[in-house]
């Protein structure tokens, strides 16, 4: 056994705002960094978070993945404080600047394969709401960077011919933002281009996954987070 001391969260923290190295002229962003509890580089796994932004869920999240082996980032995509309240989250993606987003995303998923086990290797994305169309937009744009896309309420109407990646798509069955017509659309286009999804349905509501908010499911998150660290040991195995 060995007598390695196991980091706190605080000390396996390296920075909340690490260096992003974007292209010349692109912004930089905030992000949330843990690099693996036991080594100094693991597999790479970034986690998008919902208009709430990168909640204490999202970082524990990014700690049990921390302790499985991977360096995680979570970009806070939406700048700014966090929301406090459901109308200043939709105001505040309702205001934002898509390529700004964007930028974000690419920026994040830079600094993540440099921070990675192997900078040549793709990354899993995990993503929540507003992250979940991010992670499936980045999975087909930025298809040589991407192995493993986990998606929770949040759908995407685009085409995956150019996707190299493996899908997990999480739905609640009462969902306010994303219909059963937008995650059957979704995983309709997945199949037609061929590609490795699967599909969960959860008796819950949109935002599930966190414990900060209201329609916070405990039975739901668990189970789906279960199949979530399945899926990625699976895949970067």
């Amino acid at each position: 056994m060995s007598n390695a001391k196991t980091p706190t969260n605080e000390e396996r923290i390296s920075s909340d705002n690490i260096p992003q190295d974007p292209a010349e002229g692109t912004p930089s962003y905030e992000a949330f960094f843990v690099p693996p509890a036991q080594a100094e580089r693991g597999n790479g796994v970034m986690v998008l978070p919902s208009k709430w932004g990168v909640t204490s869920s999202v970082k524990n999240y990014c700690y049990e993945l921390s302790d499985l082996g991977y360096s995680v980032i979570a970009p806070q995509v939406l700048q700014g404080p966090l929301p406090l309240e459901e109308r200043t989250a939709d105001e505040l993606l309702e205001q934002a600047d898509p390529n700004l987003m964007v930028d974000a995303v690419r920026s994040s998923l830079h600094a993540l394969r440099s921070y990675s086990l192997d900078p040549k290797k793709p990354v899993t994305i995990i993503g929540f709401g507003m992250g979940a169309s991010l992670a499936i937009w980045a999975s087909e744009r930025l298809f040589d960077s991407v192995n493993l896309c986990v998606a929770y309420y949040g759908s995407q109407d685009i085409n995956f011919e150019d996707s190299q990646s493996e899908y997990l798509l999480n739905f609640a069955k009462d969902d306010e933002y994303t219909s059963e017509d937008d995650a059957n659309f979704c995983y309709s286009n997945l199949k037609v281009s061929g590609k490795e999804a699967e599909v969960h349905w959860f008796d819950a509501k949109h935002d599930f996954m966190e414990k900060e908010l209201p329609n916070y499911n405990q039975a739901a998150a668990t189970q789906a987070w279960q199949d979530t660290l399945t899926i990625v040991q699976r895949v970067n195995s």
